[in-house]
């Protein structure tokens, strides 16, 4: 999905650009306007980052059900990551570490690190609609049992 691909892009520039920005403001020293800026730059980050995890899903939804739209498909990615977001986060940060190891190492490690990240956000993806599923089972049943 084009969005989240731009997503990805967009935060592998904001933090080479925040590396960048962090030393050159270090070197000429820090005031509170470079603090300010740094901040805004921060939130602005952590903003495009919660983006991405929100809709994170909703490629999966759309092949799951093509006729569902796209704006259905990210609010029901929205509501199925709510309360998930960290978790997948930790694989984010997980496969950045292991992508910046790999491009260190070897090019195909990277490869094989975008591999399972991908199979892995798909296992991920399985396991939440489990989830779902079964806390629906159970009302069904807690309901079926109260009468």
């Amino acid at each position: 999905m084009f969005i989240t691909n731009f997503l990805l892009y967009l935060i592998g520039m904001m933090t080479i650009y925040a590396g960048i920005g962090t030393l050159f403001s270090y070197v000429g020293g820090v005031t509170l306007k470079t603090g300010g800026v740094f901040f805004v730059y921060l939130l602005l980050f952590s903003f495009i980052i919660w983006l991405y995890l929100g809709i994170s899903q909703a490629m999966y939804i759309l092949y799951d059900d093509p006729k569902a739209g796209i704006f259905p498909s990210i609010k029901n990615s929205f509501s199925l990551m709510n309360g998930h977001k960290g978790t997948l986060l930790g694989l984010f940060v997980l496969t950045g570490v292991g992508l910046i190891l790999g491009a260190l190492l070897f090019v195909v490690g990277a490869i094989v690190s975008l591999v399972v990240y991908e199979v892995s956000r798909l296992a991920f993806y399985r396991n939440l609609l489990q989830m779902k599923r079964q806390k629906e089972w159970h009302a069904k049943v807690n309901e079926a049992n109260a009468f």
